[in-house]
């Protein structure tokens, strides 16, 4: 038991170290371009390089770890996240930062999986939901608590991207140094999308709409907070409150998706991210009332993911939960490979407020696309699924849901039940 709470307690270091790394280094880029005075489509393009790298890590990195093993390939991943931070700290230019991004991106779906891989094969049956939730913590707490270290980016520009390269060494050593029984091998797990569609079209239109939202507010969030006060120490305030936000608020947000329709859930939160983003401009001249308007700008962006993910379980066999959540993921990295750009175009035309002009949009969007009916099928209240607030991590970190394991047994013992009923009948 003491092993194995020791090989969690490594591996959520590592975690942290390695989110306040990546948290600092995204924020940091879009931060340097604003201050550099290049346009919103500059920083755009370079997060959207990042996402498509999850994307492609996420095809290719599963194919690394059983080539070469756990341990051998989280150090090499973290060795790729090194070395492209170090080339960001003396190459400049857009383009160039795009491709180093890229290859973050591959790069931490792989670290991702590796770490997932190992929570799910060390984490005992009674600790699974535990597990879990820590790990959310964590991965939130990590990257909304780097986004207060951007203060120091006039003064020290250069040492924060070093000091993200050391993170990223610091997070192999839990990892790399374990006596800890090694995960057996992944294996790839495929689901069809077109399927999902018909069975949950409203998860795929809230992890589309999630993607779209998060995706262009990690990567034009600092470009809209320099715009708007000049300030490297205002942006990482802003930040940090958003996404810290993003963290408190996702229990209470839970909670109403336990006692009302998941369907009703996503299309309130939509009108009310609408709603938060236009309050958010309007009191923008205030400082505390924007710093407010973020936190809950926040809870709500952070919200509709897992609120989706939820929604689909309700209405997929237990078998299939990881397969689609990896479909529902891929969904939400499209959606934010698409969002900065699509954002970008919006602050091109209205200014730094483009931002939340277009996740207004986006809310109001998702509201109209839920509030259509497409034959999905209904699903009462009472039977509905527990909320979690799932990390947009990885398609392994669906593995260690603990939803899944719950819906087994709950259909073990209707089998069973059925069973001694038949044994009891007379034939």
């Amino acid at each position: 038991m003491l092993n194995t709470l020791f090989s969690l307690v490594a591996l959520f270091v590592t975690t942290f170290l390695m989110l306040v790394g990546n948290g600092l280094l995204g924020s940091l880029l879009g931060l340097r371009l604003a201050q550099q005075g290049a346009g919103p489509l500059a920083a755009a393009v370079v997060m959207t390089g990042y996402y498509a790298g999850l994307v492609a890590g996420a095809l290719l990195c599963t194919r690394i770890i059983r080539r070469v093993g756990h341990i051998r390939a989280f150090a090499a991943f973290c060795a790729t996240n090194i070395a492209t931070t170090l080339l960001l700290s003396i190459i400049g230019g857009a383009p160039v930062w795009t491709l180093l991004r890229f290859c973050t991106g591959l790069s931490m779906m792989g670290a991702y999986m590796v770490i997932e891989s190992w929570l799910n094969e060390r984490a005992e049956a009674s600790m699974r939901g535990r597990v879990f939730s820590i790990y959310m913590l964590v991965s939130y707490g990590g990257i909304g608590l780097s986004q207060f270290l951007l203060g120091f980016s006039e003064r020290a520009g250069q040492t924060l991207l070093v000091i993200a390269a050391l993170l990223f060494a610091l997070c192999m050593l839990p990892v790399v140094l374990t006596r800890a029984a090694v995960p057996g091998p992944m294996e790839k797990v495929v689901f069809d999308i077109r399927h999902l569609f018909r069975l949950a079209p409203h998860a795929l239109y809230g992890c589309l709409a999630a993607g779209f939202i998060t995706g262009a507010f990690y990567a034009l969030g600092p470009v809209f907070a320099f715009t708007r006060d000049g300030n490297s120490n205002l942006v990482g305030v802003f930040m940090g409150l958003t996404i810290l936000g993003g963290l408190v608020l996702q229990w209470p947000l839970g909670l109403l998706s336990d006692r009302f329709k998941r369907r009703t859930i996503l299309l309130v939160l939509g009108i009310a991210l609408a709603a938060a983003s236009l309050l958010l401009l309007a009191t923008s001249t205030t400082r505390y009332g924007e710093w407010l308007m973020a936190v809950v700008w926040g809870g709500l962006a952070f919200t509709i993911y897992p609120v989706a993910v939820a929604y689909a379980n309700d209405r997929i066999a237990p078998k299939d939960l990881v397969p689609a959540a990896g479909a529902l993921l891929m969904a939400y990295s499209a959606g934010a490979a698409l969002g900065p750009l699509l954002a970008s175009v919006a602050m091109r035309a209205s200014g730094a407020r483009g931002l939340y002009l277009f996740t207004a949009v986006v809310g109001l969007l998702l509201a109209l696309l839920v509030a259509r009916r497409r034959g999905a099928e209904r699903v009462p209240v009472a039977e509905q699924g527990s909320y979690l607030p799932v990390p947009r991590t990885s398609t392994v970190i669906n593995q260690l849901d603990p939803r899944g394991e719950e819906a087994s047994e709950s259909d073990s013992e209707q089998l069973d039940r059925a069973k001694d009923e038949n044994q009891g009948q007379i034939p």
